[in-house]
């Protein structure tokens, strides 16, 4: 389900199954672990970036500082203008050129709040191209961009970058393993927190 084929080919069903897992994520709140990684930020002395996979907002809600936080799979509760249909407001814009970043960005704004009665569910609409919607979600079948997700930013940090901490992933995708990979060949230190290895 998370693919832009498959949202492509049944938008309204899965715009359901986005708002339901909205909904689940709006209970959420921040645990020790995001408020420890906000005290982190705060300690570390010169330059810091929180880069997650988390799509649900929480490290925001603990209090991380939005210009030192990349969001690399995307927001839950942020929807844009679906750049792959015709007519849409970023259709063949590239998302990886910085001229046209403001650009794209303008087109994020909050998802509504999940109706209470799913059948109630409507696939919203780009208030300015009329194309339809999407959750702000990078799928499976795309390709990170500096845009939606600061891809560019998070790869040139890491070739900068003198120590990693990763906590909380198996490496399992692509991004996160290059971000090992530039880290480790820029020299950083790597320390991995990670009890199932």
């Amino acid at each position: 389900l998370a693919t832009w084929e498959k949202y492509n080919e049944m938008p309204a069903e899965l715009w359901r199954w986005y708002q339901y897992r909205w909904g689940i994520c709006r209970k959420a709140k921040p645990n020790p672990g995001h408020t420890s990684v906000v005290e982190l930020q705060r300690l570390a002395e010169g330059d810091f970036m929180l880069v997650t996979q988390n799509v649900d907002g929480l490290h925001l809600q603990a209090g991380t500082d939005r210009s030192k936080l990349c969001e690399i799979h995307g927001r839950i509760d942020e929807m844009r203008c679906d750049e792959r249909i015709e007519g849409s407001c970023l259709y063949k814009v590239d998302l990886n050129n910085i001229a046209n970043l403001d650009r794209a960005r303008a087109t994020v704004m909050p998802t509504p709040e999940p109706a209470k009665d799913e059948k109630e569910e409507c696939l919203p609409l780009c208030p300015k191209c009329g194309v339809r919607q999407r959750p702000k979600i990078l799928w499976f079948d795309e390709t990170y961009n500096e845009a939606f997700f600061k891809w560019n930013t998070v790869m040139e940090k890491m070739e900068h970058c003198d120590v990693l901490l990763i906590v909380g992933t198996q490496l399992t995708t692509g991004g996160p393993r290059s971000m090992v990979r530039a880290a480790q060949k820029a020299g950083a230190i790597i320390i991995r927190v990670d009890p199932e290895v």
